[in-house]
């Protein structure tokens, strides 16, 4: 990447979009980027964005930007000179949404308190929180862990080793971001359950309520997106019903048998469709591929390859009558056009983002309440008509979010771009 060029042609503000692993194979990860991008561009017509993603190709095609590394994820680390260098050269490092509070905090927080050493501004936007750690980053899971359960056992839990060790990374963590965030010129949060979490581990930060920065994009019109011709005809029919499922491979069901089972009956008895939607179009498409043999009813369950744009993928969402989703984007995706939801809890943001629809998940992929997925399902294929009414309601509020999120960057961004005149 060379920003210098930019560095010496005038006046344009100079933003860094980073802290989230864009450009690894992430629908919504790549939704949220997009929509960040472009509600810069809606206040700041002029600003030269930068983003850091492993994917610099597709990326500067797609979004007209410039590109650097993904620093802190897929290898790349996530300090020392080139991202001081980089971090130098912006005049605003943007930590740029996801759930990154909690699923990957300390790389961002690295960034962030990088960009502020170097007497950038920064800002957190529109970023979300679940009610725990990302287990995966802070569960001991050394070949020691069998040995620290054993002695925890021994002791009646009064010496539990690996529950101190955790209790360590998370205190840690937390106060990072007491530390870390206040500094922060802005702090725009995807919800108000992200709000409440950052209040209870005490951060001393101003933090303005947003909304996911996806809920900015607009679906693709089905004719335009790129489909093959058998998946088109059976995707665009509307005789039947069409159940769309978002599965994530990294946390499949535990129940998958029943979890088919379940769709099997659908198909049966309302001659019913199922399509599989990925969010990750290699490892979820692959999750998908794997389930189509153990279906009763092959015939009628279909694989979508070959889709990754966010706009096409909310197009095709679009199309359902009802979605089955663990992935969150899958959900917000849907959202825009209205879609009924069923959510399988991975981690509180999809209880999060189905408490204003009035619903509850379905179980969590660990432990699937089948009866409440064919119930929630059914109720939504008979009902319809009332969940689009309440979720155009429900989408109304959130891009108000989106819009105070808009105000306060277009702020922030004036600010700067006066700092940069004088």
């Amino acid at each position: 990447m060379n920003t210098q060029n930019q560095v010496q042609a005038g006046g344009a503000v100079r933003v860094l979009c980073a802290g989230v692993p864009f450009g690894a194979n992430n629908v919504g990860d790549e939704a949220i980027i997009a929509g960040v991008v472009r509600m810069i561009r809606s206040v700041a017509p002029d600003a030269k964005i930068t983003v850091a993603t492993g994917d610099p190709e597709t990326t500067e095609r797609v979004l007209k930007v410039q590109t650097c590394p993904p620093f802190g994820f897929v290898g790349v680390a996530a300090s020392g000179p080139e991202v001081d260098r980089v971090i130098a050269e912006h005049d605003l490092f943007l930590w740029s949404g996801a759930t990154g509070l909690s699923d990957y905090p300390d790389i961002p927080l690295g960034l962030l308190e990088t960009a502020q050493r170097l007497h950038k501004h920064s800002a957190v936007f529109c970023v979300g929180m679940n009610d725990e750690l990302n287990p995966h980053l802070y569960q001991v899971r050394s070949r020691w862990r069998p040995a620290y359960d054993r002695i925890c056992q021994m002791t009646g839990g009064v010496i539990d080793i690996a529950g101190r060790l955790e209790a360590g990374r998370k205190a840690r963590t937390y106060q990072r971001l007491r530390e870390i965030l206040p500094r922060a010129d802005l702090v725009v949060v995807r919800d108000v359950e992200t709000e409440a979490m950052l209040q209870r581990v005490k951060v001393p930060a101003k933090i303005i309520v947003g909304s996911d920065a996806a809920l900015g994009l607009h679906p693709t019109s089905v004719e335009k997106v790129l489909l093959q011709a058998d998946i088109r005809k059976e995707i665009t029919a509307s005789d039947t019903p069409r159940i769309g499922i978002c599965l994530s491979a990294q946390d499949p069901p535990k129940n998958l048998s029943g979890f088919l089972a379940v769709l099997d009956r659908l198909i049966e008895e309302k001659k019913a469709r199922v399509f599989g939607i990925p969010i990750n179009p290699v490892t979820d498409s692959r999750l998908v591929r794997d389930m189509l043999p153990n279906f009763k009813h092959r015939n009628r369950v279909f694989s979508v390859e070959g889709v990754s744009e966010p706009e096409d993928v909310a197009g095709l969402l679009g199309q359902m009558d009802v979605i089955v989703s663990s992935r969150l984007h899958g959900l917000i995706l849907a959202s825009l056009s209205d879609v009924p939801l069923v959510g399988i809890r991975r981690g509180t943001k999809i209880d999060t983002f189905l408490r204003p629809y009035g619903l509850k998940p379905a179980g969590s992929f660990k432990d699937l309440d089948l009866g409440e997925l064919e119930r929630q399902i059914r109720q939504h294929l008979e009902r319809a008509a009332d969940f689009r009414k309440l979720a155009a309601v429900v989408r109304s509020e959130r891009m108000q979010g989106l819009d105070r999120a808009r105000q306060h960057l277009k702020t922030l961004l004036e600010l700067i771009s006066a700092e940069r005149s004088k």
